[in-house]
C-alpha cells in the first residue's frame, strides 16, 4: 500500500457543506405598511361617514358608474385618513418555519 503523503488527495478542494441556501436565507424580509385597525380607528372612521352628505356624490354623477368611481375614491380617502398605518418586516415565511428550523439548517 503507498503512503498517503505521495497521493493527491489533498489537491481536491470540494466544499463538503451543501452549496444551497434555502429562500428564507438568501431573501431579506421587506417592510410593508399595513393598516391597524383599532376600535377606534373603527369609530373615527364610522364618524366620518356618517357625517357625509350622499346625495352630493348621486346628483353630480353622469351615470352611476362615474357616481360609483367618486363614493369608492372617497371612501378610500376616509380609510386612509382614519386608520393609522405601521410599519411591518414582513418575511414571506411559513408558519412551521420557526427561529429553531431555520438555526437548524444553517
Amino acid at each position: 500500500m503507498p503512503p498517503l503523503r505521495r497521493s493527491d488527495h489533498n489537491l481536491v478542494h470540494v466544499p463538503l457543506g451543501p452549496t444551497y441556501k434555502p429562500m428564507t436565507l438568501r431573501v431579506p424580509p421587506k417592510k410593508r405598511e399595513v393598516m391597524s385597525w383599532t376600535n377606534e380607528a373603527v369609530d373615527k372612521l364610522r364618524a366620518c361617514l356618517e357625517c357625509t352628505d350622499w346625495t352630493v356624490f348621486t346628483e353630480s354623477a353622469e351615470n352611476v358608474n362615474k357616481a360609483a368611481d367618486v363614493v369608492s375614491a372617497y371612501i378610500n380617502l376616509c380609510v386612509e385618513q382614519c386608520t393609522p398605518k405601521k410599519t411591518i418586516l414582513y418575511s414571506n415565511n411559513k408558519p412551521w418555519l420557526t427561529k429553531e428550523v431555520k438555526e437548524s439548517s444553517n
